[in-house]
């Protein structure tokens, strides 16, 4: 993933309330400009003529939607931020997305545990790697808060241990 075509080591718990959308901006093959918003802030989102024009603009470049994620090694507690404009990378983001939402209104675990994957395809006779994020469990936010506070093990986190809400005692 990003230029160096690393995947990074995870797993990762994904933060749901992290999610955003955007805007970016290419020009000269790099990122120029950039707007992000909660995507549960749809109000703040500018629209696509509001944003400042860099042009001119070679062919594929200027600004394009864009979606990011964040989330942070189950392992060292290391935050990261994976956003993509790409149309598998917006995908494989609007997918879990997707996911999570469809947990959440049933009731179900909804913050993900991932793994960053890629995954090799062909287009136009070139070799090139789209984005891939390997679910491996999901857990519910008062699980991953006894792994944080070290109640709970990964091993159970993963297996779906279930962790109660702590109701807090009125005075």
């Amino acid at each position: 993933m990003g230029q160096n075509k690393e995947e990074p080591e995870g797993p990762f718990i994904v933060e749901p309330k992290s999610f955003m959308a955007g805007w970016i901006c290419w020009k000269g093959n790099r990122p120029v400009d950039r707007h992000e918003w909660s995507i549960y802030e749809k109000h703040s989102a500018p629209q696509e003529h509001e944003l400042q024009d860099h042009g001119p603009y070679r062919d594929n470049e200027g600004w394009a939607p864009s979606l990011a994620i964040g989330a942070f090694s189950a392992d060292t507690g290391t935050q990261v931020k994976f956003s993509t404009n790409s149309k598998s990378g917006c995908n494989a983001v609007r997918d879990l997305i997707n996911e999570v939402r469809t947990r959440l209104l049933s009731g179900e675990a909804s913050l993900p545990i991932i793994e960053f994957q890629s995954e090799e395809f062909t287009a136009q006779e070139n070799t090139n790697y789209k984005p891939k994020l390997a679910v491996e469990a999901w857990a519910s936010r008062e699980s991953v808060a006894a792994y944080i506070d070290g109640s709970l093990s990964f091993n159970d986190l993963l297996d779906g241990v279930s962790v109660k809400k702590v109701k807090s005692k009125k005075k």
